[in-house]
């Protein structure tokens, strides 16, 4: 009887610790669980932040460059045109830079507080010009850097994550495409201009040519 007894507790025993053991590893498999949802979630946070602060980070050096470039081209440019264009340039960039600066301060987006490596030295090589030369490269460079504006902020206000931001870069592919025309437009005038007057002088160059030979055959 006694041997019965113990028996029958060492099997109890033995179940009790089964029913811990199962226990313990069906806690950890949870905790293990819930360690990779959350580290996906992270991740996926993470990747979120990275796509946003990334065009946060573009957008404000693009627009940094703009506004310094339009204020260079404002005092040195010589067409009144490209200077008209430069002031526009100011006016507008400045406005979205600081709508961009109030929408990243309210989601704590970083804003760099100056242009980046690329931006910076488009600007130093713009600063080499002056005169006719750089009206054409400064209107060259509108119409490369508008190009590049455009296709960023259409793809990030379909692919971004942030919905203000994305609002935001939506709301601004307009202006962006209406830059572009207008630089586009006036680079266009420019080369039917110079491409009118090297005829001109071409066609005065062969009449002066065609007087001096018929002096020599008299």
């Amino acid at each position: 009887m006694n041997n019965n007894r113990k028996y029958g507790e060492e099997v109890n025993h033995m179940k009790k610790k089964q029913r811990m053991v199962f226990a313990l590893i069906l806690s950890l498999a949870l905790v293990f669980c819930f360690t990779l949802l959350a580290s996906g979630q992270q991740k996926g946070a993470e990747k979120k932040a990275d796509v946003d602060q990334k065009f946060v980070s573009e957008a404000a050096s693009g627009g940094l460059f703009e506004v310094e470039a339009g204020k260079l081209a404002a005092e040195r440019a010589t067409k009144p045109e490209v200077k008209d264009f430069a002031q526009n340039m100011v006016d507008d960039h400045g406005k979205a830079n600081q709508e961009l600066k109030q929408i990243a301060a309210s989601k704590n987006y970083n804003v760099p507080a100056a242009m980046n490596k690329k931006d910076r030295q488009d600007l130093e090589k713009l600063d080499k010009y002056s005169g006719a030369d750089f009206d054409k490269h400064y209107m060259d460079m509108m119409v490369k850097d508008h190009k590049k504006d455009v296709a960023e902020f259409r793809k990030y206000s379909k692919e971004g994550k942030d919905p203000d931001l994305k609002a935001w870069a939506s709301k601004k592919v307009s202006a962006l495409e209406h830059h572009l025309t207008m630089a586009q437009d006036m680079n266009r005038t420019a080369d039917t201009k110079a491409g009118a007057g090297g005829e001109k002088k071409a066609g005065a160059g062969a009449e002066k040519e065609k007087k001096t030979s018929d002096k020599t055959k008299k």
